[in-house]
This record gives C-alpha cells, sequence and structure tokens, in this order.
C-alpha cells in the first residue's frame, strides 16, 4: 500500500482512489497520523461517544471515563503516546489506543502499550487507514499487546509478525439465571432466554467442599498490595505497580476492591475484584486481577469461592485466568468459555506461562461491553 515511513506527525497517503471518486477524494486532504495531545480531549470523547452507541445516553460519564482512560496518566506515563489518531479536514478519522503500562519480564522493566479502542470514522474505511495506523503504533512503542480481536483484527496481527499464543481462558458463573439471560435476548427471541435461565439453574452451584486450608480475604489498600507484590521474587511477570494500580482505582465507571489473599495469616498474593453495571444493565463482577505463589489445588478454589463471596447482588462474575487455574475455578462453580489469544508484538518464549498472565488486563475491563475493531 501507499503509505509514507516516518515520524507521528507525517502524512499518510491512501490507495490511488478509484476514476468514479477521483473528483471528489482530490478535494479531501490524505489524514496524518499523530500522538494524541491533551488539546485533543473534547474531539476524541466525541469520536468514541459516536463509535459506541451505549454512551450516548449518558455523555458526561462518557467524558470522565475517557479522559480517565487516555489523558489520566500519572503513574503510568511513559515516554510514547497513550493514542495514536488520524486527522483530514473533517476532524479525527480514525485512532488506536496504545494504554500504557510497565512490562517487567525476567526482571527487566520495559515501557509498552496495550491496544484498545481501534476505530474508524466511517468516511475512512476502505482505505488501508486502520493497517496504517496498527503500523506506527507498533513503530512508535516497542511492545505492543492486545487480547483476541476479531477475524480481520487477527489477521493483521499476525500478517505484521506479532507473536500469539493462547494462554488463559475466559470463565464464568451465573447468580441469577435470569437476570443473566432476558436482557440478551430481543422480541421472538426473548422465550429462548427462559430455556438458557432454566439450564443455568439446572447446572447449580459447585458443591461446598470441605477446607482443608484456611484461606482468607482481607480488604486493603491498592498501595500496600502494590508494595508487597512488588517484593514477592514469583511474580516476574507482574505488570501492576503502584501507580497503575492507583489508577485503576480511580476508575469514575467501576468499583475496584483490592484483597490481600492470607494462608495461616500469612500474605500469599493479591486479588482484585471490580462491580459494574454491563451494557445490558446487568450487575456484573470481575475477578480481574489474582496472583498468588500458592500452587496447592484446593488453596485456588477457596480463593475464587472467597472471590465469588464478596459480590453477593452480582448477576454474574466472569474471570480471564491462565490455564493452571482453570481447575481450581470450575471446582468453585465457573463454566469454562472462550479462549484468551494473547498478541504481542515482543517473541513469547515456551517456558513463560505465568508472566504475561497479568497482561489480560484488557481495557475492556472497564467498559460496559467489547468492542474489537
Amino acid at each position: 500500500m501507499g503509505a509514507t515511513m516516518g515520524g507521528l506527525n507525517d502524512t499518510f497517503t491512501a490507495p490511488r482512489p478509484r476514476p468514479a471518486a477521483a473528483e471528489h477524494r482530490a478535494r479531501e486532504t490524505h489524514p496524518t497520523v499523530r500522538g494524541v495531545r491533551e488539546s485533543d480531549q473534547p474531539a476524541l470523547v466525541a469520536f468514541l461517544t459516536e463509535a459506541y452507541p451505549e454512551w450516548r445516553e449518558n455523555p458526561s460519564l462518557a467524558a470522565r471515563y475517557y479522559a480517565w482512560k487516555y489523558f489520566d496518566l500519572d503513574g503510568r506515563a511513559t515516554n510514547f503516546p497513550s493514542a495514536l489518531i488520524a486527522e483530514d479536514e473533517q476532524g479525527i478519522a480514525g485512532m488506536i489506543g496504545c494504554l500504557p503500562f510497565a512490562l517487567r519480564r525476567r526482571g527487566i522493566t520495559s515501557p509498552a502499550g496495550w491496544i484498545s479502542d481501534w476505530r474508524l470514522a466511517s468516511r475512512s474505511r476502505g482505505q488501508g487507514l486502520g493497517r496504517e495506523l496498527l503500523r506506527r503504533a507498533i513503530a512508535a512503542i516497542p511492545t505492543l499487546a492486545c487480547v483476541n480481536g476479531s477475524e480481520e483484527a487477527e489477521r493483521l496481527y499476525a500478517e505484521f509478525g506479532l507473536s500469539c499464543r493462547e494462554c488463559a481462558r475466559t470463565w464464568l458463573l451465573v447468580r441469577h439465571p435470569l437476570r443473566y439471560e432476558w436482557p440478551r435476548r430481543r422480541g421472538v427471541r426473548k422465550p429462548a432466554g427462559l430455556v438458557r435461565a432454566a439450564q443455568h439453574a439446572a447446572r447449580g452451584r459447585a458443591p461446598e467442599a470441605r477446607a482443608t486450608v484456611d484461606v482468607r480475604l482481607v480488604e486493603a489498600s491498592l498501595g500496600i498490595l502494590a508494595q508487597g507484590a512488588e517484593e514477592w521474587p514469583a511474580y516476574s511477570g507482574l505488570v501492576r505497580h503502584a501507580g497503575y494500580l492507583a489508577w485503576l482505582g480511580r476508575s469514575p465507571v467501576a468499583a475496584l476492591r483490592a484483597f490481600a489473599v492470607e494462608v495461616d495469616s500469612e500474605t500469599i498474593g493479591y486479588l482484585l475484584m471490580q462491580s459494574d453495571v454491563d451494557y445490558l444493565g446487568r450487575r456484573r463482577a470481575r475477578i480481574l486481577d489474582v496472583l498468588t505463589a500458592a500452587t496447592e489445588a484446593e488453596t485456588a478454589r477457596q480463593i475464587f469461592a472467597l472471590a465469588v463471596a464478596t459480590a453477593p447482588e452480582a448477576d454474574y462474575i466472569d474471570a480471564t485466568l491462565p490455564h493452571r487455574l482453570g481447575a481450581a475455578a470450575q471446582a468453585a462453580g465457573f463454566s469454562p468459555r472462550d479462549g484468551a489469544r494473547l498478541w504481542l508484538t515482543t517473541p513469547l518464549d515456551g517456558d513463560e506461562e505465568d508472566w504475561h498472565v497479568t497482561l489480560l488486563d484488557k481495557d475492556d475491563a472497564f467498559r460496559g461491553a467489547r468492542f474489537v475493531p
């Protein structure tokens, strides 16, 4: 394609238009790709509110959410942009989010970006601009990561040389079957919700297992947990330093609770639980992060059972977990869902199952619905 190489402020040369559209295209300027600036905040909020229709009902919350997501960089800033935007004469023509975080691998910490909100304006589709935004992001930031994507997105990830591995799986526990299933269907499909709700109810919850290990969750501040986790050598893959955890706690769209995991009064890890309302109006709880040095299956099972108990009002609870924790989640009543494929611009080594687990903090953990480009 006819993309020019160079810095973030270069002009992107779109493919030559068809003859029928040449006269119209001649009057347009080609989009310019650059890093997002503080002054872009109103235009970026407007662009993303248009891209995600559910935000239109609450524009003030959308403004606070995207201000937090892309412009609240206190404690997590890198020297790289939190997003790239493409501008034309009508404004923002497209964007790709590159949420900053610190990747720590084999004792070395490096700046990285998490792909999110990879969107194009309708007028910009079919010109190769989405591909160009991804190319610029890869060139601008040493390490980019993403979990899952549409068929088109993952085809581009592979084409651009990103490594891929299914490193985890999503898990679901439905606590209120009818409240979970009924909003998912409309019109003539509503009765199917009753059938599915009955299936959830028939499945029931996991039988209460006798505890053989004294496991407790003790609510604690994010800062204390981050400080303790930094001292645990077992967590070589931990990406959540104190500043990043503090940023999670400032989210305007979800309540975040942190717990120290204690076994026999000794802290062995931590758990992050998020509560919010999803885009269908269902009360959701999410095991956002769980890190523990424990290897015993019963200890892990109790951690998940206690996590469920922290969210008694939730209609459902979900989690994205590494495969080694799957059996414990299932024993606590969770059902397996989709696999989580990690895409990373840095090569994935075969002996690093655990370090990338904490990369599964997808930006949609703080959004009502999953949107993938």
